[in-house]
């Protein structure tokens, strides 16, 4: 969903707790199931071909493939760089109090 639909719909739900992830093209998406079921369900969209490989780490693995955010309200993974729409989407959920700013790259470290 969009933004400002994420943030109308949960940021009364949210408190202190901010569970989804951002896209690349900046759509966010609820994690209700966690956030490796929820890159899981992007990906298998996205790659319906392929598998997560064995032996990786797999939320590492997919916010790389999907250059996907990780968002919680203490906490918000990326790898290599963040583009236009996710960091609107970060500067929005900051701006709402549903998150407090701590990015965290992981690029390099997979």
């Amino acid at each position: 969903m969009k933004i400002q639909e994420f943030i109308n719909t949960f940021q009364t739900q949210f408190t202190q707790f901010c569970p989804c992830v951002i896209t690349e093209d900046g759509e966010v998406i609820e994690c209700r199931l966690g956030h490796t079921e929820a890159l899981l369900a992007i990906y298998e969209k996205k790659y319906p071909e392929e598998n997560v490989p064995k032996e990786v780490v797999p939320m590492q693995y997919l916010i790389v493939r999907l250059h996907a955010v990780v968002v919680d309200y203490e906490n918000q993974v990326y790898s290599d760089s963040l583009n236009t729409a996710q960091k609107e989407a970060l500067s929005c959920l900051a701006d709402s109090g549903m998150i407090e700013m701590h990015l965290a790259n992981i690029h390099g470290k997979y």
